[in-house]
């Protein structure tokens, strides 16, 4: 937060601050208090104010009260705008991990297969297409039971109850079914 006289502003002929405000990030209002003299503002006075960027006026003189709230609720306001930065940085930095991974999947020549907590097929890639018969539009919103062999279905409900429980799911062996009964 900077604390400045309006005479230092109309003062500052060289444009130091303005020049300085200018250069903060886009997302970023520096939080800016201008101490105004003391009687009604003058034309002048308001159109160098306006010229230098968001600014909150605080008429003199001030109450140490009110100029010590005044910067506080500004500095408050700052570490919101660097807040909704961060997390906007955060989400960006999300959705391209997600976006690579999405592009992993689908160009793997594997089968992967993912399902919500209930056993519904959620996502099927090429590869489970190639390899199962099933187009995705068929698969997805399906049980996985869709391929299974019926004397191995109880291999998806115990799979589901150790997911459930918390527990980790190790590698094993099974066998599935594609489209054509192979």
């Amino acid at each position: 937060v900077a604390v400045v006289t309006a005479e230092a502003i109309l003062g500052d002929k060289v444009g130091r601050l303005a020049g300085w405000l200018s250069i903060q990030p886009p997302w970023s209002d520096f939080p800016l208090v201008v101490l105004t003299p003391p009687g009604p503002e003058s034309t002048r006075l308001l159109r160098a104010l306006q010229a230098v960027g968001p600014i909150t006026l605080m008429k003199r003189p001030v109450q140490v009260s009110t100029l010590v709230s005044t910067v506080l609720a500004a500095l408050r306001d700052r570490r919101r705008q660097y807040a909704v930065r961060d997390f906007l940085a955060e989400r960006t930095r999300a959705e391209r991990a997600q976006a690579l991974l999405a592009a992993i999947v689908e160009s793997s020549e594997d089968a992967i297969i993912s399902m919500t907590s209930d056993g519904t097929i959620f996502s099927w890639n090429a590869g489970a297409e190639w390899l199962f018969g099933y187009a995705p539009h068929e698969a997805v919103g399906r049980p996985i039971t869709l391929i299974s062999p019926p004397e191995r279905e109880y291999e998806v409900t115990e799979i589901l109850a150790r997911i459930h429980r918390g527990d980790r799911v190790e590698h094993f062996e099974t066998v599935r079914v594609s489209k054509a009964g192979g």
